[in-house]
């Protein structure tokens, strides 16, 4: 709810956004991601910090070719829509299985604070075929917004490959580590200190995308795994949101879109597309239809000239676990 005081009508700054990126040397790079949204009350008027990283890539520099380090805030390396600026992909919002909302599970994690590594293959090594992209990253698993909270560090892996044409793209992914829980012992948990264990979260994903030079174009992509917990309102009319430890709980979720872009290449290009997307919250013990959501969305997006894009969309919940 982006609207101060519930009012049933009012204009809204939803994204306001300007980054910075750069080479302070041929090895060395930055970037840096400020929001300053418009204000839903007298007490959110802040500007927030998205984005600040360093990276260092060996050998000459050449990303392409030679090992990367990161270090600080930097987009989260799982799967393909979640690390994707919102100003690229299709949709107004990401999908329900890798929206950084409070309610998903990829809570404020679009974004996360920590190291990582990547390496591109530009041509074949060994076993390893060209225009591969591998990822792993070390990070607090809170998102932007908190500190590690649980004291421990979370595990993220990613393989991706692009043929040549760029006409295909395909992903894998792997997180292992735990919710992010307010209060360092929240329960459930066990143990304290280095024996401290909260609520497990260990996901599989896998994404495709395909877009052919004369128009058609469609991704998909899927989330699965262990997740134990889940948020939802227990009953009817509930404005409260109900978030409990669920022991063994699997979550799955996933998304497609799928459309056409007349004139891609042009000043003037129009798409015409449509999204589907699930997200099942309790797929384990326990589990219930009441902790799915469905979204079907369409619409149009139009370029007005190459930095401006005119976006009209609709999105109808067929099945929904939360408040709209």
């Amino acid at each position: 709810n982006y609207l101060s005081g519930n009012s049933p009508s009012s204009f809204d700054v939803r994204r306001a956004r300007i980054k910075f990126t750069g080479a302070l040397t041929p090895n060395s790079r930055y970037g840096l991601q400020f929001d300053a949204s418009g204000a839903v009350s007298t007490t959110n008027q802040q500007v927030t910090t998205r984005e600040a990283y360093a990276a260092y890539t060996f050998g000459n520099g050449d990303i392409k070719k030679n090992l990367t380090a990161t270090a600080g805030l930097f987009p989260t390396p799982f799967g393909y829509i979640l690390p994707t600026s919102s100003a690229t992909y299709i949709s107004p919002e990401r999908p329900l299985a890798f929206s950084e909302g409070g309610a998903g599970i990829f809570n404020s994690q679009d974004y996360d604070k920590g190291i990582q590594l990547s390496y591109n293959t530009s041509q074949q090594l060994l076993f390893l075929p060209a225009g591969l992209k591998l990822t792993a990253a070390l990070v607090n698993g809170t998102g932007r917004t908190s500190e590690d909270t649980d004291k421990f560090k979370d595990q993220v892996y990613h393989i991706g490959y692009q043929s040549a044409n760029k006409v295909v793209s395909l992903g894998g992914s792997y997180y292992y580590g735990q919710v992010n829980v307010p209060g360092v012992l929240a329960a459930p948990a066990a143990g304290t200190g280095s024996t401290y264990t909260g609520r497990k979260k260990e996901l599989y994903g896998a994404d495709i995308q395909v877009v052919l030079p004369s128009g058609p174009f469609v991704n998909a992509e899927y989330v699965g795994g262990l997740f134990e917990q889940r948020s939802y309102f227990a009953s009817p009319g509930a404005t409260a949101l109900t978030t409990v430890y669920a022991k063994d709980n699997h979550i799955d979720g996933y998304y497609a879109v799928g459309g056409f872009t007349f004139g891609q290449t042009g000043a003037h290009p129009l798409t015409l597309a449509a999204q589907y997307d699930v997200l099942r919250r309790g797929e384990g013990p326990g589990g219930s239809r009441f902790y799915t959501d469905k979204n079907l969305g369409y619409g149009a997006l139009y370029n007005l000239d190459k930095a401006t894009r005119l976006r009209v969309w609709y999105t109808r919940p067929d099945a929904v676990a939360h408040l709209p």
